[in-house]
């Protein structure tokens, strides 16, 4: 089945109408957090969870740390 290439003012009209949405919105709600929220992670700052919490690791047993002496990564 051959498909048509999307015509030039369905384009456009899909376009102006994104736009348009999106706008209002951003009146409305805003679309960012604000510069605290992003710094602390919205999933956290939003939901009160972490987005990704297998990747977290312990403060006291990193599985990876950086020296200082010489800023080699080294496993421990």
């Amino acid at each position: 089945m051959k498909t048509e290439p999307l015509p030039g003012w369905a384009a456009a009209y899909v376009a102006i109408l994104s736009f348009i949405i999106l706008y209002v919105l951003k009146v409305m709600t805003g679309l960012k957090g604000t510069p605290g929220e992003e710094i602390t992670g919205l999933d956290l700052s939003e939901h009160g969870a972490y987005g990704y919490p297998e990747h977290l690791e312990s403060a006291e047993n990193p599985a990876f740390a950086v020296e200082k002496t010489d800023m080699k990564v080294v496993s421990r």
